[in-house]
């Protein structure tokens, strides 16, 4: 190894900031930057149309992003990841441009410098409407079972789970050699 051959100067293989915000600003997710006090400082573009708003107009809280009934613990829960440094993790609803509000997961996590003192936060908002609405239509249907009458002897399943019962008059093959021939 020759030590005495030029050597690329240290960052030169970091990308430029430039770079940084081309390729934030290609992912299909919502991302922000945070101050290490938790002032907004960067969002990109993906963000910024979904909810039709400027940076300048995401700098408060009281902006009407978020939905009313989930601001104050999204609120809370923000400042107490700002004054522990632990990650924040929480899911609220957001304004989306046209006015329909939709789930997100949020979660910040901070950066550190080697002190260990938080310079920065980075968020990751990712749409979570679809479970949501999934999870409220199994609790209503798990609600609805809870008052449903269950005569004794009545089938409880379909007749393909009864087939799998050693009792039942329909006869399958057992699950033992199913499993074999899988893993041989």
């Amino acid at each position: 190894m020759n030590v005495n051959a030029p050597q690329p100067a240290k960052g030169a293989f970091r990308p430029s900031e430039q770079d940084c915000r081309l390729i934030v600003d290609s992912i299909p997710g919502h991302v922000v930057t945070l101050t290490a006090h938790g002032d907004i400082e960067f969002v990109n573009q993906q963000w910024l149309d979904y909810l039709g708003k400027t940076l300048d107009e995401l700098k408060s809280w009281t902006n009407g992003v978020v939905h009313p009934d989930d601001l104050s613990r999204a609120v809370a829960t923000w400042n107490r990841s700002v004054e522990t440094g632990q990650p924040y993790d929480s899911e609220c609803r957001f304004c989306r441009a046209d006015g329909v509000f939709r789930w997100f997961h949020v979660r910040a996590i901070p950066e550190r410098d080697a002190e260990g003192c938080i310079v920065r936060w980075y968020g990751l908002y990712t749409d979570i409407d679809e479970r949501k609405q999934a999870e409220d239509r199994l609790q209503l249907l798990l609600d609805r079972g809870s008052r449903v009458r269950i005569t004794p002897g009545a089938p409880l399943f379909s007749p393909m789970c009864q087939a799998a019962r050693a009792d039942s008059p329909i006869k399958t093959k057992p699950f033992e050699p199913w499993l074999g021939s899988i893993d041989n």
